[in-house]
């Protein structure tokens, strides 16, 4: 999950890289972590549904 998580944090979190002591979330973001996480449980759920869907219609032919 870090791994998904990075790029996205980097992009969000641009402020943070600016100064010495590099951080993945900028100062008082406590929202970052929660955001992230279902950030990535929603694409999963997307990416579920539509290969269930996708299987559903390879079965009917």
């Amino acid at each position: 999950m870090k791994k998904l998580m990075i790029l996205p944090a980097l992009f969000l979190a641009s402020p943070a890289v600016a100064h010495p002591g590099l951080h993945i979330a900028p100062h008082g973001a406590e929202w970052m972590p929660v955001f992230m996480g279902l950030a990535v449980i929603g694409t999963a759920a997307a990416v579920a549904l539509r290969a269930r869907i996708k299987a559903k219609a390879a079965a009917r032919k």
